[in-house]
């Protein structure tokens, strides 16, 4: 899974609500403050928060399925849930094709992102200092 880059213009997250999206990821901050959050890691942050908007809008079709079988929006939603829709309204003509009237992070989504950069990327991150990959351009 391939997480896009951003310029520094495109940056819309601020060091508290990154912060916030990393505790929705992955829970542990690692003592991380948001003093010490840096622009590379808001542009992580918000590259994991439109990778979850776009799978979850991917996935909004089969809504009645995750219900039916018990999955659906993240039980932690409400962390993210205005920055969800801060990054759709500032991004909207840019990364979201089409208009999202009800932004929804399903709990699937959010763990299939979170096992794919919890060990990498954020592991990375807290254990060094420094990310694997740029996502900030």
């Amino acid at each position: 899974m391939a997480l896009r880059s951003f310029s520094k213009g495109e940056l819309v997250l601020n060091n508290e609500d990154a912060l916030k999206v990393f505790a929705f990821f992955f829970e542990d901050t690692h003592g991380i403050t948001s003093k010490e959050i840096t622009d590379q890691d808001r542009a992580f942050a918000q590259a994991l928060m439109v990778e979850a908007i776009q799978s979850s809008q991917a996935f909004g079709v089969t809504e009645i399925l995750f219900k039916l079988f018990g999955t659906g929006t993240a039980s932690k939603f409400s962390i993210v849930k205005g920055i969800t829709e801060f990054i759709i309204k500032k991004g909207k003509s840019l990364w979201f094709n089409n208009n999202i009237k009800h932004p929804v992070i399903y709990e699937t989504i959010r763990k299939t992102i979170a096992y794919a950069f919890v060990h990498s990327e954020w592991g990375a991150r807290w254990a060094t200092g420094e990310y694997l990959n740029q996502y900030l351009k």
